[in-house]
């Protein structure tokens, strides 16, 4: 799969860019995008030797879970 086109808002980001090897010095593409909680790659992470994925991955949902704590404890629901 690829990502072939980028719809721009507050909540879209690029997570991730691979360098095209035979391409134009610094040509890139995006491989790891996010829209709000959605996430999408071109690639499957969990088949790679490389942990730095899944430690992203479990740090952004540790630090959506202390977001939502704190919106509870305050009493914001």
């Amino acid at each position: 799969p690829r990502i072939v086109s980028i719809i721009p808002g507050p909540r879209t980001k690029v997570l991730a860019y691979l360098s095209i090897p035979n391409a134009s010095l610094g040509e890139t593409e995006v491989v790891a995008i996010r829209s709000g909680n959605s996430i999408g790659t071109t690639f499957h992470p969990e088949l790679t030797t490389s942990t730095q994925w899944h430690q992203f991955f479990l740090k952004d949902i540790v630090t959506m879970c202390r977001r939502q704590k704190k919106v509870k404890n305050a009493g914001i629901q």
